[in-house]
């Protein structure tokens, strides 16, 4: 928020700043760096607008692109978090908008079709926010206006549980991320066997993903559930994959698994009436 406020001499003029993520608020990075924290930007004197991708369809697309172009002329500052812009739409932003902050956490550079256009897009932004120390050496190659912004975590929407449970004797270690991502734990896997051979249930592992990660399961004491399951997933989300079918039904032997066409990775949302009936019939057997 300060970088915002240096944006701008004078203090007491509201300013209009257009976020463009790089995902919906479904995708940790973005709402944790973008939507979670927009309201608050108002009391600063900023008026946020979030555009969020939608590329299910071409005339998707169109709005989008629409929406860009027309809230350049509103805002006073654009913010770009993670996404690297197609050379013609990149272009049309600082011709129309110079004043522009480029956000990333993430080490995106390491992708082959980001690597060669990141640092133009650096070079070309007014300032550079990063998420830790590596990327900021990183930036301050092609930038000199960079500024170092951890992924806060808001603790008034997420604090601790109460537990009854004493665990002042157990340390849990945690991990979030999305199943593509789990190879870089899977790294850690000789430190975690050797940890939990030297401490046995003294230490912990929690795993937040949308896959079974081997290195977790390993850690339990029966990483079974026997449990009448179902799955619901919807067509157009990639939170369960035909290649994940197999780890499911090892984990969930008596577990099922039914497709809702025309639904995304909220299939709830997107169909509402049908997740009611599948789920209904399933709890009355």
């Amino acid at each position: 928020m300060s970088v915002l406020a240096q944006e701008r001499s004078d203090s007491s003029r509201h300013v209009n700043v257009l976020f463009l993520p790089l995902h919906s608020i479904q995708w940790a990075s973005s709402r944790y760096r973008v939507y979670y924290y927009a309201e608050r930007l108002k009391s600063y004197g900023i008026s946020p607008r979030i555009l969020h991708p939608n590329a299910s369809t071409l005339t998707a697309k169109v709005v989008y692109l629409a929406r860009i172009i027309m809230s350049l002329f509103w805002a006073d500052v654009v913010v770009i978090q993670k996404k690297i812009f197609r050379r013609p739409l990149a272009w049309l932003i600082q011709c129309l908008h110079g004043l522009t902050i480029f956000d990333f956490d993430d080490a995106i550079y390491v992708y082959d079709d980001v690597q060669k256009r990141l640092p133009d897009v650096l070079r070309a932004s007014h300032h550079v926010i990063v998420g830790n120390a590596h990327l900021e050496r990183y930036a301050r190659q092609y930038s000199s206006y960079v500024t170092r912004i951890p992924s806060p975590v808001d603790c008034e929407r997420f604090s601790p549980k109460p537990t009854k449970r004493s665990t002042a004797d157990v340390v849990t270690i945690g991990w979030i991320g999305q199943g593509g991502n789990q190879m870089y734990l899977d790294q850690l896997e000789p430190v975690f066997a050797r940890l939990f051979q030297l401490k046995g249930n003294s230490v912990r592992l929690n795993v937040i993903s949308n896959k079974l990660n081997e290195v977790y399961a390993a850690t339990l004491p029966n990483p079974v559930c026997e449990t009448e399951t179902l799955f619901i997933r919807g067509s157009k989300s990639q939170y369960i994959m035909p290649e994940d079918e197999a780890s499911i039904a090892r984990t969930f032997p008596n577990s099922s698994v039914l497709t809702i066409e025309d639904a995304g990775h909220w299939v709830h949302a997107d169909k509402p009436q049908e997740v009611f009936q599948l789920v209904t019939k399933f709890v009355n057997g």
